[in-house]
């Protein structure tokens, strides 16, 4: 269905970040609208300016939402998290686009793919009692239904953080690898070396983040010398023309010393 000029015209912002697997998967839908021709502007989180830019849009229209992020700036109405095809289609045709509601406890985690009877029926008794405490909840599944997916065998170890040392990331690699052999039943497993990646891109993402603050923060002592400069000369211009005798500071601070 064709849409009109001013639809496609109007500038959409797209927020995502490195390492955002929701991110990567709305990306080339995403493409395909700007690619038919619609406004939509791709701003990548870890640019500063890009976070100012998010921020304040944030406050202006008091919405809290990560990556993937959509949004209308001249409107508010946003996509906050992934969607499909079609759902995006209605936010850029104006429609708003509601905040699919949220649990309100943590689902109790399944059992291990080898776990004793005794524990699958103790979590399915946990597994009833929060559905019934979220059943505003749409499309939820039934025990069965989740029994019957693939699970792991055990939990998979916690990835570092960005600044780990080369130690603790060939321990962590160690521990993924076994984790990741026994586990290979698992639809969508990442391997070591995707994992990894994510994690480079972290580490260099926060390195940039560094570097930048680093410059922004010289950029502003910059400014406040030159501020300050600015104010002295303007201040000595003043006293000279009302021909005030003028002693530096730092020699009154001598000449107190010597007073003393």
């Amino acid at each position: 269905m064709a849409k009109s000029k001013d639809k496609q015209n109007k500038e959409l912002y797209f927020f995502y970040s490195n390492g955002c697997v929701f991110c990567k998967q709305m990306e080339p839908v995403v493409d395909k609208f700007i690619k038919d021709g619609h406004n939509i502007l791709k701003l990548n989180i870890s640019e500063k300016e890009n976070q100012g830019l998010k921020k304040e849009i944030s406050e202006k229209y008091e919405k809290n939402c990560g990556t993937p992020w959509l949004i209308d700036p001249s409107t508010g109405n946003q996509v906050c998290g992934k969607s499909d095809e079609e759902v995006i289609q209605k936010w850029i045709d104006g429609e708003d686009i509601p905040i699919p509601p949220k649990p309100k406890t943590q689902m109790p985690r399944p059992p291990f793919a080898n776990a004793s009877e005794d524990e699958v029926n103790s979590w399915k008794k946990l597994y009833k009692t929060w559905m019934e405490e979220n059943s505003h909840l749409p499309n939820l599944k039934s025990a069965e239904e989740i029994l019957d997916t693939p699970r792991p065998n055990s939990m998979p170890p916690n990835p570092p953080s960005p600044t780990a040392t080369k130690e603790e990331m060939d321990t962590w690699t160690s521990d993924y690898e076994k984790w990741y052999n026994e586990n290979k039943h698992l639809p969508n497993i990442k391997k070591t070396s995707e994992v990894l990646k994510i994690i480079e891109d972290r580490k260099n993402q926060l390195n940039s983040q560094m570097k930048i603050d680093s410059v922004d923060t010289k950029l502003e002592v910059t400014q406040l010398r030159t501020e300050v400069n600015e104010v002295k000369a303007q201040l000595d211009s003043i006293i000279r023309h009302f021909n005030v005798p003028h002693t530096p500071l730092w020699k009154r601070r001598q000449q107190q010393k010597n007073n003393d």
